[in-house]
């Protein structure tokens, strides 16, 4: 209700001081203006250096004082809220209609936008150029209330929580995924306690593989992610001549004995039992690598050395 009241008014507002009852319930709340408070008063000291000085946080609107607020009173026995404060005078212009950018509530980013951004950094796309994204599909940047520094101080605030653990959050993940879905696998390899390999493949996947299983393809792609992480995926061709998908993996560089290990993962997913060693096969995979054949005719014939005889059991 006030949200609303200060929208069409032009103004913003910040929570104010709250009072419980003995059982920590919620007893009166205060909603003010965010102009609200006195102003700190500016040090004139010029002896000491810049960089010695406590940095203060840049902010979209300067306090002035104002007492413009509503306070709302809970009854503990019926659970009724009731306004028992409210102050409309504000000791500020309010802000126009076109200025709404310059309000607090515009600066707070929506779902679509926070999931924008996200996606947007997994394509090593910065939080500025998504912004110029999110402006284009919105029509312009009239069209969005959300300025540049919302979106960089979001994916600031998202580094700082997940931080170097965004790795576990997704292995994590697909274990749930696992324990949960028996058809769904999943196998991961650590190097150095750091995640170096990782395979997966759905229901869909399996199901696939067992219908369209005479030519499988694996190419992978360029470190085009943020991580420097290879995406190798498994295809196959159905009867309409259309790939479709019997697995996914990730690599962290193109050795044989990663290589090896994710064709194992592979066979495992789609329970191929083979005696074959992939190791063994190492000089033909070097040979064609060091003699400067193309990616694909060099992982075609790794392929073609080590899993034609599996897809005969």
């Amino acid at each position: 209700m006030y949200r609303t009241y200060e929208k069409a008014a032009g103004f913003g507002i910040r929570l104010g001081s709250t009072t419980t009852y003995g059982d920590y319930s919620l007893r009166k709340k205060h909603v003010r203006c965010n102009r609200y408070g006195q102003p700190r008063k500016k040090s004139s000291d010029t002896l000491t250096s810049k960089r010695l000085k406590k940095q203060e946080r840049k902010s979209y609107s300067k306090v002035t004082g104002c007492m413009a607020m509503i306070g709302f009173d809970r009854d503990y026995k019926t659970n009724t809220i009731t306004i028992y404060a409210f102050e409309e005078a504000h000791n500020h212009p309010l802000i126009e209609f076109n200025e709404e950018s310059l309000c607090s509530h515009n600066h707070r980013l929506s779902i679509s936008d926070q999931e924008l951004i996200f996606k947007a950094s997994t394509l090593n796309i910065g939080a500025t150029k998504a912004h110029k994204i999110r402006a284009s599909l919105k029509g312009g940047y009239d069209h969005l209330p959300a300025a540049k520094n919302d979106f960089k101080n979001f994916w600031r605030d998202y580094t700082n929580i997940v931080g170097p653990n965004d790795a576990q959050c997704v292995v994590d993940q697909l274990i749930i995924r696992r324990d949960n879905y028996p058809n769904f696998h999943f196998e991961y390899k650590l190097n150095d306690e750091e995640l170096s390999a990782m395979f997966w493949v759905d229901e869909t996947g399996k199901e696939n593989y067992s219908k369209f299983l005479d030519v499988i393809s694996m190419d992978a792609t360029y470190r085009t992610n943020r991580y420097n992480m290879i995406f190798v995926p498994f295809t196959a061709i159905n009867n309409h001549e259309k790939t479709i998908n019997v697995g996914a993996g990730l690599i962290s560089d193109e050795t044989i004995e990663s290589y090896s290990w994710l064709l194992k993962a592979f066979l495992s997913a789609h329970k191929k039992k083979t005696n074959h060693d992939f190791d063994r096969y190492g000089s033909s995979f070097n040979f064609f690598y060091i003699k400067g054949a193309s990616r694909m005719y060099t992982q075609i014939m790794y392929v073609a050395h080590n899993v034609k005889n599996a897809f005969k059991d």
